[in-house]
C-alpha cells in the first residue's frame, strides 16, 4: 500500500522507511542500491534492519515480510527522488515519511534493529556513517511507585510540609513528578510567607550627582549584596531574595522613568511587597530595598506632562531620601580619590570598589588614616541619620 500522508515533492533530510521484501532479490536490489547512494557521498547515516515480519493485524504490513531503514542525508531530497534511487517496487508496499523531530536519534535505531517480530537473529543488516547525536531530548519524569499509590492531596500536603523542612532533595526523591509540578510554586509560598513580615529597617535611597562621582561605586560599598536590576525589562532574572538585600538601578534618568514608569519605582518600594517576575518561573511577591543612583533628582525624571505629577512627586519622595552624593559622602566620614588614582586602579584591573575610598575628617579636610569602615558600620552611619540616633532611656 503506497504511502499518502507525505507528498512526493516534499524535501527532508531524515526519513523513516519501510520497505516491503517478498522475495530474497527484492532484499539484495534494496541493499545495492542503499550502498551506491552511501559511495556516491549523500548519506550521512543509513540503517537497514533486519527482515521481520509483520504480526498487527490493524496495520498493512501484516504478515508481509520487510525491513526497516533509518535514512540521514548530507542535503534535502524528496520522496519520489528516494523511491527511484533506491529502486523501491511501490507496489509490494512501503512506508517512507520524515523522522519524527521529537523521538531521539537512539530510540529511532533501538527501534528498527529491536528483536521483537525478527525472523532470525541478524538483527541488522547494514549501517552506514555515525548517527547523529541526541541534543535537547526532553526527558520524561515518571512517577515514583510512591505517586502511584497517592492522592494528588495527600502528596502535596506531605510535600509541602518537606519542603518547610528544607527537605527539597527528599521531596523530589519522593515525588519527581509532582515536585517538578508544584515544587517550585510551593516553595515560592513558603519563602513568601516566612518573609514577609521581617525588614532590616534599611531606608530607600536616591543618590544624585555628576557623573564619575562615586554614586554606584559607594552605594556597593555600602550594600555588598545587592542584586544589579536591569533596566531594560521588568524581569527580576537571577533575583534571590535570600541573597540579595538590596535591588540597585543605576543611571535612572528620563528614558528609564518612561520605560518602567512611574508606578514601578514606587511599586518595588512598598511595605507589602512586590510582585517578582522571573521568565520561567512563577511571579512571588517580595520585599526589598531600593537603591537608585542617577544624573539627575526625582523631580527631574519625572514627565512635566505625567498626570497627578505632584501627587506622584510627592508619593516618591516619601518612599526615598533623596540624598546628594557630596553630603551622602561627608554623612559617611569618606571620600572618593582623585581621578587620576582611580584611574590607575582602573589600569591595574581593580575590581573592589573599597579602594576607591578613604575615611575623611571633613571638619579639618583631611584622612584620617583609619581603615574604610566595614559594609555593617557605614549601614548603621545611614540608618542614625535617616531615623535619628537610637537612644536608650535612662532611669530616673
Amino acid at each position: 500500500m503506497v504511502g499518502t500522508f507525505t507528498p512526493f515533492h516534499h524535501l527532508d533530510r531524515q526519513w523513516d522507511a519501510r520497505f516491503n521484501v517478498p522475495t530474497d532479490q527484492d532484499l539484495e536490489n534494496l541493499l545495492a542500491a542503499c550502498k551506491a547512494e552511501c559511495a556516491a557521498g549523500k548519506m550521512q547515516y543509513l540503517l537497514v534492519g533486519g527482515v521481520e515480519i509483520g504480526d498487527r493485524p490493524y496495520q498493512n504490513d501484516y504478515l508481509c515480510r520487510h525491513v526497516h531503514v533509518a535514512l540521514v542525508y548530507n542535503n534535502r531530497v524528496s520522496k519520489s527522488s528516494i523511491l527511484k534511487n533506491l529502486v523501491i517496487k511501490t507496489g509490494n508496499g512501503y512506508y517512507l515519511v520524515p523522522r519524527k523531530r521529537d523521538l531521539s536519534f537512539s530510540g529511532w535505531r533501538e527501534h528498527h534493529t529491536k528483536a521483537e517480530t525478527k525472523i532470525n537473529t541478524t538483527h541488522l543488516i547494514y549501517e552506514y556513517g555515525t548517527l547523529p547525536k541526541d541534543v535537547g531530548t526532553q526527558v520524561v519524569v515518571k512517577r515514583s511507585t510512591e505517586e502511584k499509590k497517592r492522592k494528588l492531596d495527600d502528596i502535596i500536603i506531605e510535600m509541602k510540609g518537606m519542603i518547610e523542612k528544607n527537605q527539597d532533595e527528599l521531596a523530589f526523591a519522593k515525588f519527581p513528578r509532582n515536585y517538578l509540578t508544584y515544587g517550585e510554586k510551593i516553595k515560592a509560598m513558603i519563602n513568601q510567607k516566612r518573609d514577609f513580615f521581617h525588614t532590616n529597617g534599611h531606608p530607600h535611597i536616591w543618590l544624585k550627582g555628576g557623573p564619575g562621582c562615586g554614586k554606584s561605586a559607594i552605594l556597593q560599598v555600602v550594600y555588598p549584596d545587592y542584586y544589579n536590576k536591569d533596566l531594560q525589562n521588568r524581569f527580576f532574572d537571577l533575583y534571590d531574595p535570600k541573597q540579595h538585600t538590596h535591588v540597585l538601578l543605576q543611571d535612572v534618568d528620563h528614558a528609564v522613568v518612561e520605560k518602567l514608569g512611574v508606578q514601578f519605582l514606587k511599586t518595588i518600594c512598598d511595605e507589602a511587597g512586590f510582585p517578582i517576575d522571573q521568565k520561567y518561573k512563577t511571579p512571588q511577591l517580595a520585599r526589598t530595598v531600593a537603591l537608585v543612583s542617577s544624573n539627575f533628582g526625582i523631580e527631574d525624571v519625572l514627565p512635566e506632562d505625567l498626570k497627578g505629577r505632584s501627587e506622584n512627586l510627592l508619593a516618591l519622595r516619601r518612599r526615598f531620601w533623596e540624598v546628594d552624593i557630596k553630603y551622602f559622602l561627608q554623612v559617611l566620614g569618606v571620600k572618593l580619590l582623585d581621578k587620576y588614582e582611580v584611574t590607575q586602579l582602573k589600569k591595574a584591573g581593580n575590581k573592589d570598589p573599597r579602594k576607591l575610598f578613604l575615611s575623611w575628617d571633613y571638619g579639618r579636610d583631611i584622612p584620617t588614616g583609619d581603615p574604610l569602615p566595614s559594609p555593617e558600620e557605614l549601614q548603621t552611619i545611614i540608618k542614625d541619620k535617616y531615623y535619628g540616633p537610637t537612644k536608650t532611656p535612662t532611669s530616673q
